[in-house]
């Protein structure tokens, strides 16, 4: 329903030459989404595990802040994470570091999966998960009069995997 309702129309409404790639993107995560659990498991999820909700030690980490968890798909979590690491370090213009967050992206999928098995259908989920996460951020931030500069940062960073969609996903088996 979010995405039907609030995330597609609003995404279309801040990225109008975007609208049609956005209304494909959106449905077809609709679709995997509705596929199951079997496909795209559900578990308790975080729901924010950036930066600073991470505390680490030489010899074990652990997340803060769990008052926002919820029964959602497992995938969500690492996809999030590493949107938070991409607002941490964007910059529109540079190549070389959009291209690292790419591996870092990738890689934190690949460890996820090291330790919980990705389905096929989550490696194809991965990239929507990522931009409907991202379009949440953007969203959220342009309703917020306190946050404009952190809305026109997300803007671009929205643009920017718009623009690289394809590099977000994986390899078929």
């Amino acid at each position: 329903n979010d995405i039907s309702e609030w995330i597609l129309p609003k995404g279309k409404e801040l990225f109008p030459e975007h609208a049609l790639f956005l209304q494909k993107k959106l449905n077809e995560l609709k679709g995997l989404f509705n596929r199951g659990d079997d496909e795209l498991p559900r578990q308790i999820i975080h729901r924010d595990p950036n930066p600073s909700n991470i505390l680490m030690t030489d010899k074990q980490w652990s997340i803060l802040d769990f008052d926002l968890a919820e029964r959602n798909i497992r995938i969500y979590d690492p996809c999030y994470a590493a949107t938070a690491i991409l607002s941490e370090s964007f910059e529109a213009s540079n190549d070389q570091k959009l291209q690292k967050w790419c591996k870092i992206y990738k890689n934190i999928l690949y460890g996820y999966d090291s330790v919980a098995k990705l389905t096929k259908t989550e490696w194809k989920a991965a990239p929507y998960v990522v931009l409907a996460n991202q379009l949440v951020c953007t969203i959220w931030f342009s309703q917020k009069e306190q946050y404009q500069e952190l809305y026109e940062i997300n803007k671009k960073m929205t643009w920017w995997i718009i623009e690289h969609f394809d590099q977000l996903r994986f390899e078929e088996d």
